[in-house]
């Protein structure tokens, strides 16, 4: 905090504090200081430096951690003086020590609003600066008028300006109802102004738009285009915008992030030549500078320079300087530069881009494993992850196992899912398979997540021809003094059942198997201790010769002190009394897992003579990530964009007719090249979803459009959205995992109640048949939008009642949802907080399981549905 020199008095008191040695002396100090203030605001003849000065001192004390009670109206009353310092120290208190919501705020505003319409530069700037900083819906209402002249009038001084757009971006972040719509326009010239502070500020503004209003795109893109041009060729700035002879940086990036949004919109060769050659100057222009004080501001250039040349340059032209630059910032020892470059690159695979040239770098990748950074740990492992092919898969995964002793525990359990993915995915030999994750469970067992080992149990009871190899290996590693229990569990569970395939091999006899179990029960934890004892009952059924020892076992454990191990014991035991046949039928052989399981991985195949990647897996197995902005949003809208990216685009189409609910999907090839094996494969489903037709070609040239379309004809049971992958062959396999936008609500027909209908049906469905959820948005940038609100309401299919809440800004509405031939009625009760951007949602249906699930996945759309972006 700047202090005047002529407060003396603050001085002596930040040099007391500073002098104190503990921490209750500091208390003491203050608290003195505390009285002496306020009795001297309580003084009829305060005078405005000594108002001034006290203030300063309690902004000090409030920065130190202390709570301040009073001393708020002073502060306000700082706002009217003349003088420039007292203004100064009025507008910072007000801004640290009251919120958008306090009860003075409404004696800030004409103060504000004044200091707007001053011809004074300062004070515009103190006042624009608290509109920016603690601008709530109020007080914006009340100055935006004055703050959009600052912005576009040609008198107003160009650091006014500057912070003129910065105060309007706050207000259209915020409370975008505010704002002339067709104000954007004029912002979006402003891109072009002559001072380069405003295009910077304007830059922000802009960004926002673009993520908001998709139909400005066109004109976006060509003024940024040409500001671009301009900077880098040499023509659009002056001397003192140059930053370690790097001319304006940061505008460079923002322009940058700018047109990687709406870069689809240069259409013609001519306009995209011209961004290419920017580009390709951006690329090459800073190959002279090795000075370190420039890396900073240069790579931060490079990084989204990078990320636009890939997605425009469809000829490749760009390809060769942006994986050299890449590769220098690869192998850069400053773990900041490692790590953006790290993140580029996965940042550019995620968007399908093929980069055969960085396997060059994969030694260097492979090593950032033992950085001893986390954030580079996990970074590296990302983007190996996302490196990994049908080609690189088993090299890859063995030098990954090569690193894993060496790891820390979070790191190990990172790249234990990474490998058991991958092995999922690209396993084409069941050996390989039981092997590696073999080796998971022995070198990382206590890292080792359950879903590992009951996924490994699954393949192997799935697939004979594999059980023999596994239940061998797996009784050689229990073998050993020491194991883990995620070890010992599957061991035990697969030695169980298919022990009796290697009885007659040496070393590994009824007898011997019976003592390796049995040593481990000494030393395992209660829920292995469980499964031990049924690999014991079931060695028994198959090898009479071990009865009377595993009753002996039993009725040793009979007795523990552990209620689940007696309980298992007894029970177990008083099987083996019963007649042999009876014994055998209980333990029968598991059969094949026919239903997925709930796990976090991808499911293999539950027959063994279908691949290991054509399986049908649940929710929490695949990766839909690239999906669900997409999903998110066609959740509340019939039509739009599922996925797109580089190479393929997915359109989809959501039509209703009476109980029906119609899909189709709408495949475009974005490239110039010819894709083959193009596929769509049905990766999780419902009862009555069904394929009505699909595209039997599987060329995919640029000039086709291949669909697909979907129906429900009725709904029998609760469901997750469906999930089908898509893959084709454009130089490597690319598999994209798409959700499909089909929730609960699609189902709903809307309706509408009266007031006193409405709250008599909601107090006869009761308080026991309700869902509740209270929950902020996703994104530090998000913010609820009333307009937006009521787009998502309708759009999942709620009939508005309006009127009904005394609370105008609170969404009430109803719906009937038809399942199993039953009508289900359903109410919906929606209360935003646009100030915290906060909702509680509560909805009460006849049917408790329908209300929580509409419940949840209304919470799930809404928490994702208010981007900056979307």
């Amino acid at each position: 905090m700047v202090v005047n020199n002529q407060m003396k008095g603050l001085k002596t008191f930040i040099s007391d504090l500073r002098n104190l040695k503990e921490e209750k002396d500091e208390e003491k100090r203050i608290n003195i200081e505390l009285a002496k203030i306020r009795a001297k605001f309580q003084s009829s003849t305060l005078s405005a430096y000594d108002r001034k000065k006290y203030v300063s001192k309690l902004l000090y004390i409030y920065m130190l951690g202390y709570p301040i009670s009073f001393g708020h109206l002073e502060a306000v009353n700082l706002l009217t003086a003349t003088k420039y310092s007292e203004k100064q120290i009025g507008y910072l208190a007000v801004a640290l020590l009251l919120n958008e919501n306090h009860d003075l705020i409404r004696l800030v505003i004409n103060s504000i609003r004044k200091d707007l319409l001053s011809l004074d530069p300062d004070k515009n700037a103190l006042a624009l600066h608290a509109v920016a900083n603690f601008g709530g819906r109020e007080l914006c209402e009340a100055v935006y008028p004055e703050i959009q002249q600052l912005l576009m009038s040609a008198a107003t001084e160009n650091i006014v300006r500057q912070k003129a757009a910065l105060s309007l971006l706050h207000i259209y972040r915020k409370f975008s109802d505010i704002m002339d719509m067709d104000l954007l326009e004029p912002i979006i010239m402003l891109l072009d102004d002559d001072d380069l502070n405003v295009s910077l500020a304007v830059s922000n503004f802009v960004f926002l738009i673009i993520c908001r209003e998709p139909s400005l795109h066109g004109l976006v893109c060509r003024k940024a285009i040409h500001k671009l041009k301009l900077i880098v060729s040499g023509r659009g700035y002056s001397s003192g915008y140059i930053y370690y002879s790097v001319p304006c940086p940061w505008l460079q990036v923002n322009l940058c992030r700018i047109l990687l949004i709406c870069h689809e919109e240069v259409t013609d060769e001519t306009t995209k030549r011209t961004l290419i050659n920017v580009l390709d100057r951006m690329l090459s222009i800073f190959k002279d500078y090795k000075d370190n004080k420039h890396l900073n501001v240069i790579n931060a250039i490079l990084f989204d320079a990078i990320k636009l040349a890939f997605a425009v340059d469809d000829s490749g032209s760009l390809y060769q300087k942006c994986m050299k630059c890449l590769g220098e910032m690869i192998s850069n020892k400053e773990p900041n530069v490692r790590y953006l470059a790290f993140d580029t690159t996965a940042y550019l695979i995620s968007c399908g881009h093929s980069l055969p040239s960085l396997k060059t770098h994969k030694d260097l990748i492979l090593s950032s494993l033992r950085y001893k950074d986390v954030s580079i740990r996990k970074k590296s492992l990302e983007l190996l992850y996302m490196m990994c092919d049908s080609e690189n898969s088993k090299t890859m995964v063995n030098e990954l196992l090569i690193y894993l002793p060496y790891l820390d525990s979070v790191s190990q359990e990172d790249l234990i899912s990474k490998v058991a993915s991958l092995t999922e995915i690209y396993a084409d030999d069941y050996k390989w398979y039981v092997d590696v994750n073999l080796q998971l469970l022995r070198v990382a067992g206590k890292s080792v997540n359950d879903d590992v080992w009951h996924q490994l149990v699954r393949v192997i009871v799935n697939n004979e021809s594999i059980q023999q190899y596994a239940v061998r290996n797996l009784f050689k590693l229990l073998q050993s003094d020491s194991t883990h229990d995620s070890l010992t569990r599957s061991g035990c569970y697969i030695l169980g059942e298919y022990g009796y395939l290697i009885a007659n091999e040496p070393g590994s006899g009824p007898l011997q198997q019976f003592i390796t179990v049995y040593k481990k029960l000494h030393t395992s934890s209660v829920g292995t201790s469980v499964l031990l004892l049924t690999a014991l009952l079931k060695l028994s059924n198959l090898q009479p010769d071990l009865h009377k020892r595993v009753a002996a076992v039993f009725k040793r454990y009979s007795v523990s002190l552990n209620t689940e191990v007696q309980q298992r014991a007894c029970e177990y035991l008083q099987l083996l009394t019963l007649p042999k046949e009876f014994l055998s039928i209980v333990c029968e052989e598991v059969p094949v897992f026919t239903i997925p399981a709930k796990k976090s991985l991808p499911s293999i195949s539950n027959r063994s003579d279908v691949s290991l990647t054509d399986s049908v897996t649940s929710t929490k197995e695949i990766d839909v990530s690239s999906s669900l902005p997409g999903f998110y949003r066609l959740c509340w809208r019939d039509k739009g964009i599922l996925y797109r990216d580089s190479q393929v685009q997915v359109g989809a189409l959501v039509e209703f007719r009476d109980l029906q609910v119609c899909l189709s999907l709408y495949f475009e090839n974005r490239k110039t090249e010819t894709y083959t094996s193009f596929s769509s494969t049905l990766l999780r489903t419902f009862p009555n979803f069904k394929v009505d037709s699909s595209f039997t070609d599987t060329i995919f040239s640029p000039d086709k459009q291949l669909q697909q379309r979907f129906s429900v004809d009725r709904l029998d049971e609760l469901f997750d959205p469906p999930i089908i992958r898509v893959s084709f062959l454009a130089g490597v396999m690319r598999k994209v995992n798409l959700m499909l936008p089909i929730v609960l609500s699609k189902f709903l027909r809307p309706t509408s109640f009266d007031s006193s209908t409405f709250f008599q049906r909601w107090g006869l469905i009761g308080v026991e048949r309700e869902a509740q959820l209270a929950f902020g948005l996703n994104g530090i940038n998000s913010r609820l939008d009333e307009r937006r609100l009521m787009k998502i309401v309708t759009g999942l299919h709620w009939g508005i009642c309006s009127g009904i809440d005394t609370n105008v800004s609170n969404i009430v509405g109803a719906g009937i949802l038809q399942l199993n031939a039953q009508n289900i009625g359903c109410l919906l009760r929606l209360e935003p907080n646009y100030q915290n951007d906060m909702i509680r949602l509560s909805i009460r249906s006849t049917n408790t399981t329908v209300a929580n699930v509409l419940a949840t996945n209304m919470q799930d759309i809404l928490k994702n549905s208010f981007y900056s972006n979307t």
